[in-house]
């Protein structure tokens, strides 16, 4: 297996990682970085605020239970942020518990289980670099069907 990125991944684009846990950020910006992604990480919600107004993301994975500030809170302050501006930032869920609805409310454009896997996070991505608005009309689909089993988790 190869660990290059996969051709579809434009180079430079830049993801935040909002979590707490040192291993799942480990996980994602080892994921993130084989795919071409520049990666910023911060450890709670509040972080994610501060830098979602500061710098430009393509893509946000943000964890749902945090210290500070959870994961729905910051995305509702993030998309409140966007509104003056008009920007949209694509942001996904990515935890263990995460109720789909209650993303889909917050403002999350996709629910990503833990694990966080290969496979799981392409088909995400591909949708993002594509240009494919997945929000909202296919969020429950993709959210069931992005749930890969853990032996992808070594990729």
């Amino acid at each position: 297996m190869s660990l290059s990125p996969p051709k579809w991944i434009a180079p430079r684009w830049h993801a935040l990682v909002v979590e707490d846990s040192l291993l799942h950020q480990r996980l994602a910006t080892g994921l993130l970085s084989r795919r071409g992604f520049h990666t910023t990480v911060v450890s709670n919600g509040q972080e994610a605020i501060v830098a979602a107004r500061d710098y430009r993301f393509n893509l946000i994975l943000m964890d749902i239970e945090m210290p500070v500030l959870d994961g729905y809170a910051a995305t509702l302050r993030i998309r409140d942020q966007e509104s003056k501006g008009g920007r949209h930032v694509t942001i996904v869920a990515v935890t263990s518990r995460a109720d789909p609805d209650r993303a889909l409310n917050a403002g999350m454009d996709a629910y990503l289980a833990k694990p966080l896997s290969a496979s799981a996070l392409d088909a995400v991505l591909r949708a993002l670099v594509d240009g494919r608005d997945f929000r909202f009309r296919t969020f429950r689909r993709l959210s069931w069907q992005l749930q890969a089993p853990t032996s992808s988790l070594p990729h």
